[in-house]
C-alpha cells in the first residue's frame, strides 16, 4: 500500500462516513490524486462508498467491515 492509499484510511479510521471534502481537507494532497485514491480503495474493497444524496452525486466514505477487522 503506498503512501497516500495510507492517508485515505487514517482520515477514515475513526469509524465514520466522510465526504469527499472532508476527506480532502485532511488528506495533503489534490483533488485528482484524492479521486484516483478513493476509486482504488473502494475497487480493492478496502472502503465503502454509499450514496447519500438523490440529484447531483453526493457520497460519504468508510473503512469496510474487512479493514477494520484488519486494523
Amino acid at each position: 500500500m503506498i503512501e497516500f492509499d495510507e492517508d485515505v484510511l487514517d482520515a477514515l479510521i475513526n469509524g465514520k462516513s466522510h465526504t469527499f471534502p472532508e476527506i480532502l481537507e485532511k488528506a495533503t494532497f489534490t483533488h485528482n490524486t484524492l479521486r484516483l485514491h478513493l476509486d482504488k480503495l473502494v475497487e480493492q474493497r478496502l472502503i465503502t462508498r454509499e450514496k447519500v444524496a438523490r440529484g447531483r452525486q453526493s457520497y460519504v466514505y468508510s473503512v469496510s467491515l474487512a479493514s477494520q477487522r484488519a486494523l
